[in-house]
């Protein structure tokens, strides 16, 4: 008698129209990221990591429309460089995207293959169907210079240039892998895992690799993990730590070896066997392609991960905003 949906219509409150008309590959699927419900225990909002306009309805429908259309130019491909090209080109802007790898999603590539991750994954799909139907114009392998925005000339630059991994300065690191390596990781992973962070994406991951039945240990300095996940999210995530992997806090990694990870704890030096080390110690904003870049326009903006590490909902949120704002 009632189809009743909750968070799925957050994501997207055209699903149900969209699934009548057969167009299943352009709906944005919930993630399940719990941010709607941790942001109202906040704040008392509802919010979607990604879906822009819940929440902000009122500036959405009242925002002016440009009083000129530009010529936009994006410098990278990550959530939050396609949710500005996509917005900016729903407001009439002639807009071009370029990201200098072979494929866009930024960090959220990272995601591919996990199953626990596919509907962040999907992500990127529905917006590059979404970005096409808009009219951007896509450039892959193609790396944004000052040279090039001089050849192009825009009216605005959007600069998302996004993060890449924090790789701490202990000995022995190479020998790890990085978060970011893990889709072409899959089936080369020894037995024994050893993640260095405990922070969102090491935690996930940990949970990812013990369902594929590794014996997982996550080594983190502070004295909790996790600790930027939302508050409706992380006790779940916790739960599922609980369940089948080792978690050493107020730990520090030392150096990585052949055998596996020097650690130190409150009782000294101790050495956690391990056949794969991953890193997972955070990331930090690409600053030098933001440097090299701010004064190519007349008009520059920043967003996502080159200005500070953002979060998902962090970097959408500032891309369809900077787009509204051009």
């Amino acid at each position: 008698d009632a189809v009743v949906m909750g968070r799925a219509l957050l994501a997207d409150p055209y699903l149900p129209r969209k699934a009548f008309e057969g167009c299943d590959d352009e709906i944005v699927r919930c993630c399940r990221c719990f941010t709607c419900m941790g942001e109202k225990l906040t704040t008392g909002l509802r919010i979607c990591a990604l879906n822009p306009v819940i929440g902000h309805e009122y500036e959405h429908n009242f925002a002016p429309p440009p009083a000129k259309l530009k010529k936009v130019l994006i410098a990278g491909g990550g959530p939050g460089g396609m949710q500005c090209a996509l917005t900016a080109a729903e407001r009439g802007h002639d807009v071009m995207l370029c990201e200098k790898t072979a494929s866009l999603g930024g960090a959220l590539k990272a995601n591919r293959g996990i199953p626990l991750k596919s509907d962040m994954y999907k992500f990127i799909e529905v917006k590059t169907m979404q970005m096409k139907k808009a009219g951007v114009e896509v450039r892959l392998n193609t790396e944004v210079t000052p040279e090039f925005v001089g050849e192009i000339a825009p009216d605005a630059l959007i600069i998302a240039a996004g993060s890449v991994p924090f790789i701490p300065s202990i000995p022995g690191i190479e020998k790890s892998v990085t978060v970011d390596d893990l889709p072409d990781m899959r089936g080369k992973f020894g037995k024994r895992v050893i993640i260095i962070g405990g922070g969102l994406a090491g935690c996930e991951t940990a949970v990812h690799l013990a369902i594929e039945g590794h014996e997982v240990t996550v080594v983190e300095m502070k004295n909790e993990l996790c600790a930027e996940a939302n508050p409706r999210y992380r006790p779940l995530l916790l739960a599922e730590l609980k369940k089948s992997v080792k978690c050493m806090t107020q730990t520090r990694a030392v150096r990585v070896t052949d055998d596996g990870l020097v650690c130190e704890t409150q009782n000294g030096e101790t050495l956690i066997p391990a056949d794969t080390v991953v890193c997972a110690a955070g990331r930090t904003a690409n600053t030098a392609a933001m440097e090299a870049l701010v004064d190519c326009a007349m008009y520059v903006d920043t967003i996502g991960g080159c200005s500070g590490p953002a979060n998902v909902k962090q970097a959408v949120f500032r891309g369809h905003f900077a787009a509204i704002d051009i």
